[in-house]
């Protein structure tokens, strides 16, 4: 992203706070922050879980073990 936006915008960047004002820098903020946090709640399979009424917790998904007898 970051050699993108100094490729395509060369000619603009004329002082630092104007490189950081190009809209692109929030799509990079935006990357990073889901590759560290990830999407947890806002994903496709937590919006699943909710409408499916079950939780995150995928512990309650494992077959239980029967008693030996």
């Amino acid at each position: 992203m970051v050699i993108a936006i100094l490729t395509a915008k060369r000619g603009d960047i004329t002082s630092l706070t104007a490189l950081v004002g190009f809209e692109e820098w929030s799509y990079l903020v935006f990357f990073i922050w889901l590759a560290l946090v990830g999407a947890g709640p806002v994903s496709i399979d937590g919006l699943i879980g909710r409408l499916r009424g079950r939780s995150g917790n995928h512990a309650k998904l494992a077959p239980q073990p029967q008693p030996q007898s």
